[in-house]
């Protein structure tokens, strides 16, 4: 246990990869002893980040309680949908996460402080496992001045990298303990909720683990100056049939564009990324984005086997100046 390294989202990582193979049949009773110890040792060690995960486990199990019970109702996705709304504006909210705020399932650098609007915003898509879209609220950063504290100890010394520096990139990106510069303060700071995809009945262990290795690659190609413009999104498989993923904002499935855009991709980009002076009126960084991102994706998903990726199951971004398919 002690090994196990003292950044949050370490922990919190740790914490649900428990939770997420003591589902296992084969493996239920050693997951259940590990859990237990880790629960102990983090209880009397950190108590703090203890009842943090504790309200953060209980706030998202309370979304996903709600999610299964949705999906069981009968009737077509309009009946699914007020019920899931029903149950989430039913649902109570941890004192800890409305008072203090707890780390993001799948951001820990996001502070989360309930649901967004639970009553009127969840939605549920029309497919056969009927996911929800679940907003959390985005606690915004205190403006008081913070009371005067001693200096942190210096960071512990690494022993230097032979291989350019790439798995520190590689931590750094997975666990998110690298310094962020600091926000200034006039910078306005935003009140819109962070979005997930609640899944429940599918398992996302595997979709979890392909992510992680679109990541390495990411990073690989990266390491070689080759940015592929790769939108790198997470997801948390919760137990063996149940997670969440990040919903990527401000995109739309290919089948929708096309439908709305005569059948052209070039419309769609041309709307959103309007350049006069540019070949078909489309800018030049859309399109390199567009085209890179594409090439990525069809390299890394042949070599990984990822089926299933047909238009309604692929999205485009509205504006790719950086990031896009």
């Amino acid at each position: 246990m002690s090994r196990i390294p003292s950044t949050p989202s370490t922990r919190r990582l740790v914490h649900h990869a428990q939770a997420e193979d003591a589902t296992d049949e084969q493996s239920c009773a050693t997951y259940r002893v590990f859990r237990g110890r880790f629960a102990e040792d983090l209880a009397e060690q950190a108590p703090d980040v203890y009842a943090t995960l504790r309200a953060q486990e209980e706030l998202v199990v309370g979304v996903l309680e709600a999610q299964a019970r949705a999906k069981e109702e009968k009737g077509r996705a309009p009946q699914k949908q007020k019920k899931l709304r029903e149950a989430l504006g039913a649902l109570r909210t941890p004192s800890l996460v409305v008072e203090r705020g707890v780390p993001c399932p799948l951001d820990p650098d996001v502070q989360i402080s309930g649901l967004h609007a639970p009553s009127s915003s969840p939605t549920m898509f029309k497919s056969a496992l009927t996911p929800s879209l679940v907003g959390f609220t985005v606690k915004r950063p205190q403006t008081v001045a913070p009371p005067q504290t001693p200096p942190p100890p210096p960071p512990r010394k690494r022993a230097p990298s032979t291989d350019g520096g790439f798995f520190d990139a590689l931590r750094d990106a997975a666990f998110g303990d690298k310094p962020k510069p600091p926000t200034a303060p006039d910078e306005p700071t935003t009140t819109k909720p962070y979005r997930v995809i609640v899944k429940h009945g599918d398992d996302l262990r595997q979709d979890q683990v392909v992510l992680q290795f679109v990541l390495l690659m990411d990073l690989l190609l990266k390491r070689v100056n080759l940015d592929m413009r790769l939108t790198c999104y997470g997801a948390l498989a919760t137990g063996a049939s149940s997670g969440v993923v990040q919903f990527v904002e401000d995109s739309r499935a290919v089948s929708d564009i096309l439908a709305d855009n005569q059948g052209s991709i070039l419309n769609y980009l041309r709307a959103h990324n309007p350049d006069t002076a540019a070949p078909d009126g489309v800018s030049a960084v859309a399109i390199d984005s567009f085209t890179k991102s594409c090439a990525g994706y069809c390299v890394i998903t042949y070599l990984l086997g990822v089926g299933d990726r047909r238009g309604c199951s692929a999205e485009i971004k509205s504006l790719v100046t950086s990031r896009s398919v």
